[in-house]
């Protein structure tokens, strides 16, 4: 399975640092990829090919990053260095952004590893939504607002026990094991599809504390 990569962006050694154990704490598999500078992220960006879904752990507000190379970086996890008991100055709250301590970023890290894990699994499910049959589609659909099959049942005139089949049925096309996991892959799903009508410009993604 593809490791998540974490790309820390730090202001300083000791920030990497906090970052760095703060990953290893949460015992998961990554890669950790450090850049000094806002400036020498931007570099290895313009000149890789990350898969999306990559994650970018910055203090730097004003990364100014393209839209073409800020698109294949997700989600962002911005924090500030201001100390726990200290006092936030306004002129710290760009664009009311929250902000994160970096003492406190594990659980946001956490919360980020974790959907790029369930995205790295879910990324063959892809598409193929699509290609389910009609009655699968709706259940599908239906399943990913939390609809219960007997409303299923009801609603498409069908056995509960047809309903059951045909979930079970499309959840092995998609490789999915849960009605959440239905919904994470219609998210993103819906997000490619907008991505590939967009003409390489890269629609707004989901990103995490800021």
């Amino acid at each position: 399975m593809v490791r998540p990569r974490v790309h820390i962006v730090a202001s300083s050694r000791e920030n990497n640092f906090l970052i760095n154990s703060a990953v290893r704490n949460l015992e998961t598999d990554v890669e950790i990829v450090e850049h000094d500078s806002n400036e020498q992220f931007l570099e290895f960006a313009s000149q890789s090919n990350p898969a999306i879904w990559e994650i970018v752990v910055t203090g730097l507000i004003k990364i100014s990053m393209p839209t073409e190379v800020f698109g294949r970086f997700m989600p962002v996890v911005h924090f500030t260095e201001i100390p726990v008991r200290g006092v936030i100055p306004e002129a710290k709250r760009k664009r009311n952004r929250p902000q994160i301590l970096i003492t406190n970023i594990e659980p946001h890290l956490k919360e980020a590893i974790e959907s790029a894990k369930l995205f790295i699994r879910l990324k063959s499910g892809i598409g193929k939504i699509s290609k389910l049959d009609d009655r699968e589609r709706a259940v599908v659909m239906m399943a990913a607002d939390g609809v219960p099959n007997k409303t299923m049942a009801k609603r498409l005139n069908v056995s509960i026990k047809t309903i059951e089949h045909c979930r079970r049925k499309a959840y092995l096309k998609l490789d999915v094991k849960s009605s959440a996991e239905v919904a994470s892959l219609i998210t993103f799903d819906k997000f490619f599809s907008l991505f590939e009508s967009s003409a390489g410009s890269m629609p707004d993604m989901p990103t995490f504390a800021g």
